[in-house]
């Protein structure tokens, strides 16, 4: 399980509620799991704040989860954002996602997602669930323990850690030639084509590929 924030926030509940929930609240596969709809739309487009609201999710590489443990995570995570505060401080909408296939089993995976209204219910006041600088440190710890707790896939292992990460939203072009290059690479390793740093950038640039810029621990290449 990762624990994703979102970068929106500043708009009317619309956008999020869509997104969540389907223009017509009839999305396949999202259910609401806790909270009020209309109290966090209702919190959002009245709010007077900058940025209205906190979005993001829990998203697991498991299919799915008891509904006891969906409950509990979602409890923690909360106690992990709100610490101090009582349930009635704060509002907090949960929706589950199971509509993205995970690509190693196949299967569709779980996704909790979050909308929370940047406003403390008994003063009005400007409420921030995350701050990155600050809170940072406790969300990484939140999720570490979560997947320790519940055996879940922990992208921090060693035996899980991903030989090529790919930025989000690449274009479709450049993401494939990133696939194929990271293929070829690992195959001229096989083949014993080299062995050291040096004989990988003259390997680079024999299959015509432009290095553009070399530092201790990355070499960057010209864009196909």
């Amino acid at each position: 399980m990762i624990v994703d924030f979102f970068r929106h926030g500043s708009g009317l509940s619309k956008g999020c509620l869509d997104y969540l929930l389907g223009e017509d609240r009839e999305r396949d596969n999202a259910l609401v799991l806790s909270g009020d709809v209309e109290l966090t739309a209702q919190l959002i487009d009245s709010s007077p704040f900058a940025k209205k609201y906190t979005s993001g999710c829990l998203s697991f590489y498991e299919h799915d989860l008891s509904d006891h443990d969906k409950q509990k995570i979602m409890q923690n995570f909360e106690e992990c954002l709100f610490p101090g505060l009582e349930k009635d401080q704060y509002q907090i909408l949960w929706v589950q996602h199971q509509d993205k296939v995970n690509q190693d089993t196949g299967e569709t995976r779980l996704e909790l997602n979050f909308v929370i209204p940047n406003v403390e219910l008994s003063t009005g006041k400007r409420l921030q669930p995350f701050y990155a600088p600050v809170d940072l440190d406790r969300v990484d710890l939140f999720k570490q323990i979560t997947n320790a707790e519940h055996g879940l896939y922990d992208p921090d292992d060693p035996n899980n850690q991903q030989l090529l990460i790919n930025k989000k939203n690449l274009p479709k072009d450049v993401k494939d030639f990133k696939d194929q290059l990271h293929q070829r690479i690992c195959q001229a390793v096989i083949d014993g084509k080299f062995a050291d740093r040096q004989e990988l950038v003259h390997w680079l640039e024999s299959n015509e590929i432009k290095v553009t810029r070399q530092t201790q621990k990355s070499i960057s290449i010209e864009n196909p």
